[in-house]
């Protein structure tokens, strides 16, 4: 479920605004805003809990094991960690706002799982009253050497 924000009021507002100064020598100045971009802003409701949860199609681990590349550098310097990745799943299926939500400390290691979130094929979205919203996910990536 989508609500949509419209903001022409404000922009017809702003983009009538004039303001008149006057300097020292009595000559005014006309100073004038315009605001030409009407494009209504859409906000998209994030849920945490739905009805129906999405669903990655095939299996989850399957595809960050085969995808995830252990950095050299870490490797090099025995570096281990794991990193929690958050990620919205769209009312589309598609995969966007990854972030670290928790660091392993490593850079590099942070980097990679946020590369291997980006780069995940859509999902089957959620639904809430059987209508696809989007989800809120967070999922552990472990980096541990053997």
């Amino acid at each position: 479920m989508r609500k949509l924000l419209l903001l022409l009021p404000l922009l017809i507002l702003l983009a009538c605004t004039q303001t008149q100064t006057t300097n020292d020598e009595g000559v005014q100045d006309s100073i004038v805003l315009v605001v030409q971009d009407t494009t209504p802003l859409v906000i998209d409701t994030i849920y945490k809990i739905v009805e129906q949860m999405p669903t990655f199609n095939g299996d989850l681990t399957e595809y960050i094991m085969s995808n995830i590349t252990y950095p050299d550098s870490a490797k090099l310097n025995n570096v281990e960690g794991d990193v929690f990745v958050s990620f919205v799943v769209a009312h589309t299926g598609e995969v966007v706002q990854e972030a670290i939500l928790r660091s392993s400390g490593n850079q590099h290691l942070d980097e990679e799982a946020c590369r291997v979130v980006e780069n995940m094929p859509n999902w089957n979205p959620g639904t809430q009253n059987g209508d696809s919203v989007s989800v809120f996910f967070v999922i552990p990536i472990k980096f541990h050497l053997q």
